[in-house]
């Protein structure tokens, strides 16, 4: 499982890098919205996998309390 939750953020984030290199829609008319959604989607992909580390980090933790 938490291969599939890495897997599927870093997907984020590649797909977001490729809608903000822009090279697939060279003359789309919306090409700098479409860059700024890539942004988004690989800032969004990082905080995820942060926040995703985070919670395994404090699961673990806890579990070691409680042994």
């Amino acid at each position: 499982m938490v291969f599939l939750n890495y897997a599927v953020r870093i997907l984020t984030i590649l797909v977001g890098i490729f809608f903000l290199t822009g090279k697939l829609f060279i003359d789309h008319p919306y090409k700098l919205e479409l860059q700024f959604i890539g942004g988004l989607l690989v800032v969004w992909g990082i905080y995820r996998i942060y926040s995703y580390r985070k919670a395994l980090k404090e699961l673990k933790d806890e579990e070691e309390q409680n042994n």
